[in-house]
């Protein structure tokens, strides 16, 4: 599935083969981010964050669904989708006030529970993967640099923080290895730093290439 937005414009799915515009959303938001997913009978799900929250639209149609506010009094700056171990599809979401993560199920719009604490200044990246066990994990970085990770049923945290050289994530991406490897988190650095990664299981940090994505306004 082949998305696209740009500050200020629609959101647009395209046709992956010919190039075709399959639809364009009704209205028009400054999307930081895109992200898809699944949940189990229902037709995919587009996450959209916007400076006013969450939006969710229907993958096959574009139209704007209903339901929950998600996050409307907050900027999401980044949003991650998983499974929960019950099945359920879930949407994650990087929060600018309060410094808070915010999780979703993604049929709804239902919270998760409250909103995570535990970082001190906002939150601009945001990624999610399930371990071999079963075990939904999301992992999020702040301003600082600093990646927490949580169990994305209880919202418990997870693990220890890994703590980066002090400058943000444009991007989190995490990859289930097939190595029986709980994982990898890898960062995009947006200020000069380099990519790094660690597992998803410990706090180790180990660097990489260098990659880059438009993350929207600063704080």
């Amino acid at each position: 599935m082949l998305l696209s937005s740009c500050e200020g414009q629609e959101i647009r799915r395209w046709d992956m083969f010919t190039g075709r515009m399959l639809w364009c959303s009704a209205d028009a938001w400054s999307a930081h981010a895109l992200a898809v997913a699944s949940p189990p009978g229902g037709n995919p799900v587009v996450a959209v964050a916007t400076e006013d929250g969450v939006v969710r639209l229907d993958a096959l149609t574009g139209a704007e669904l209903d339901g929950y506010e998600m996050a409307a009094d907050d900027t999401i700056w980044d949003v991650a989708t998983g499974i929960l171990p019950d099945g359920r599809a879930f949407i994650a979401g990087a929060g600018h006030c309060g410094f808070r993560v915010y999780r979703w199920d993604a049929a709804t719009g239902e919270p998760l529970g409250p909103p995570l604490v535990g970082h001190t200044t906002c939150v601009k990246a945001i990624t999610a993967i399930t371990l071999p066990d079963g075990t939904a994990l999301i992992a999020s970085e702040d301003e600082a640099g600093r990646i927490l990770r949580w169990n994305a049923a209880s919202g418990q945290p997870y693990g220890n923080p890994i703590h980066g050289p002090g400058d943000y994530n444009m991007q989190l991406v995490s990859l289930a290895l097939n190595d029986g490897h709980p994982g990898r988190v890898r960062g995009a650095h947006g200020h000069g730093g380099g990519n790094r990664g660690g597992p998803g299981h410990a706090g180790a940090v180990r660097g990489g290439g260098r990659a880059v994505r438009p993350a929207g306004r600063h704080a």
